[in-house]
């Protein structure tokens, strides 16, 4: 630390020993003043570690710490921007350390071991704000992992689920949680509650950094990228193993929300969307999408919540193996044409089997009464069908009512 006069709160006695360049403070087992805690306070700026203190803290950078020199563009904020810097020689394993336990504090609140807040409040200039700014840089082909954030929670009591209407249940624990608005959205008492606040625009954002501020053209080089938005890793969500017949909630969403394809700024500007607007309860319509190994099912669910029971399938394998040159395609129907069922593909002319299982029957319609042909009938058209065997046969029909 740099020589020169050090002025300590007089709450307490705080010892300096010049020789070895040490403080020390008896600990008083107190938070507050009130109760006996000594606060120190130092005014200005205050740098500790050797690499800290090497650099000169001024805005020319001229005596830069190894993070100054080594960041390059990645991080440029922390030597010459920074109130309170904590930097280690190289080699260390931790900077900063900080802890918190509940039974230390008298609010119920609840505790925070680091809690950060920027205030974007300059007017003019364009200013940016960010209450946490993280980087870390692969740099050695040697690392094995790298993240620049990381949050490991961890419970001791039993599990508390949450939902997409209940969210944060008591007892939850939750890995990381984006509240909208702020304290300010409690209505908490105090002289700082009841601001008005309005919806914030995104939750949760991944974007290339050149473009999130509205620039035209994202930085320079194609690795300014994620290579995937979010991955579940196989054992990380409970109820993963689908072979054994269950299943993990990855993502859970309320009725009505839904993910969206843009194709532009617009909000309406989509191209595709997937959302349930189901409302009917527990098991009466409830449906569910499952690809599995050679089919495509869409399912409901017996009183049981458990058990499913598929109501439409579509195999994704061909008919006797081979490959897939046919598909069906329906359309939906208008005023004036009915909905089509019809044979699409390769080839230029490709039949449809409908088959039923066992002794069932195929129905067309609604039923009705059973004509009778009169002797005048003359069939000037024919019906070509096939059964099972593939042999084809010629149904006569008649072009117009009888």
């Amino acid at each position: 630390m740099d020589s020169g006069p050090l002025i300590f709160s007089p709450l307490g006695p705080t010892y300096w020993n010049p020789l070895a360049n040490i403080i020390t403070q008896p600990a008083t087992g107190h938070f507050y003043a009130a109760n006996g805690a000594v606060i120190n306070r130092i005014n200005d700026r205050l740098l500790v570690g050797a690499s800290a203190t090497d650099q000169d803290g001024e805005t020319g950078n001229l005596h830069r710490s190894w993070l100054g020199q080594t960041a390059g563009g990645v991080n440029r904020y922390m030597d010459t921007t920074s109130v309170f810097e904590v930097l280690t020689v190289l080699g260390s394993n931790v900077a900063a350390a900080f802890g918190a336990r509940s039974q230390d504090y008298s609010s119920s609140d609840g505790v925070f071991a680091i809690t950060a807040h920027a205030s974007n409040d300059r007017v003019g200039g364009e200013p940016n704000a960010w209450g946490i700014y993280s980087s870390a840089v692969r740099v050695s082909s040697d690392a094995k992992y790298t993240a620049g954030y990381e949050v490991d929670v961890t419970t001791l009591q039993p599990k508390v689920r949450a939902s997409a209407y209940n969210v944060v249940p008591y007892g939850v624990t939750i890995g990381y949680s984006v509240a909208a608005g702020g304290e300010s959205a409690l209505r908490s008492a105090g002289a700082d509650s009841g601001l008005t606040v309005y919806p914030s625009s995104v939750g949760i954002a991944f974007f290339t950094a050149g473009t999130g501020v509205n620039q035209a053209d994202p930085v320079a080089g194609t690795g300014a990228v994620w290579d995937k938005g979010i991955v579940f890793q196989s054992n990380s969500i409970i109820g993963t193993d689908g072979s054994l017949g269950a299943w993990g909630i990855a993502i859970e969403m309320a009725k009505g929300h839904s993910v969206v394809w843009a194709n532009d700024v617009g909000d309406t500007d989509i191209g595709g969307m997937i959302r349930s607007d189901n409302s009917s309860g527990q098991s009466d319509y409830q449906q569910r999408v499952v690809f599995g190994a050679t089919r495509l099912q869409i399912k409901g669910v017996d009183t049981d919540l458990v058990t499913e029971k598929i109501v439409f399938e579509n195999a994704v394998k061909t008919i006797g193996g081979g490959a897939i040159t046919s598909h069906i395609v329906s359309t939906p129907g208008s005023a004036s044409n009915p909905p089509a069922f019809f044979a699409d593909g390769a080839a230029t002319n490709i039949d449809i089997q409908l088959a039923v299982k066992g002794t069932g029957t195929v129905w067309l319609g609604t039923g009705v009464a059973t004509p009778t042909t009169p002797a005048s009938f003359v069939a000037n058209k024919a019906l070509r069908v096939k059964d099972g065997t593939g042999a084809t046969y010629y149904i006569p029909v008649m072009a117009a009512l009888w």
